[in-house]
């Protein structure tokens, strides 16, 4: 089925709405050890078919766990998608540097932490 096929939804969304917890898979970008499954098919051109479907304008793209505290694919996510409708939420650890907190400042406005 084509996307052109599948149904309109019935809802419209409402101008500037915004999908708030994504995940972008790439399998350029090398599984944390600690994942717990292979990475499923959820490229960025993906969504983006989903978002122009359900006409949602903006998205906030969350670090995965099976990336583990590697931010790069999330990062790219971001800033393909733009930093005027895209923000994301980037893994952390307590071994964070104050480098790394700022390069992420460039895109993701909030952080899960993980002990990993």
């Amino acid at each position: 089925m084509t996307e052109a096929d599948q149904a309109a939804p019935q809802l419209e969304a409402p101008p500037g709405a915004c999908d708030t917890h994504i995940h972008v898979y790439d399998p350029k970008y090398p599984i944390a050890p600690t994942a717990v499954s292979a990475l499923p098919a959820a490229s960025l051109d993906d969504y983006r078919k989903v978002q122009r479907r359900l006409g949602i304008e903006r998205a906030v793209i969350v670090q995965p766990t099976a990336y583990g505290a590697d931010n790069r694919c999330t990062l790219e996510g971001i800033a393909r998608h733009g930093l005027d409708r895209t923000r994301g939420i980037a893994m952390v650890t307590e071994q964070v540097s104050h480098t790394e907190l700022e390069t992420l400042t460039r895109g993701a406005c909030g952080a899960r932490a993980s002990t990993c």
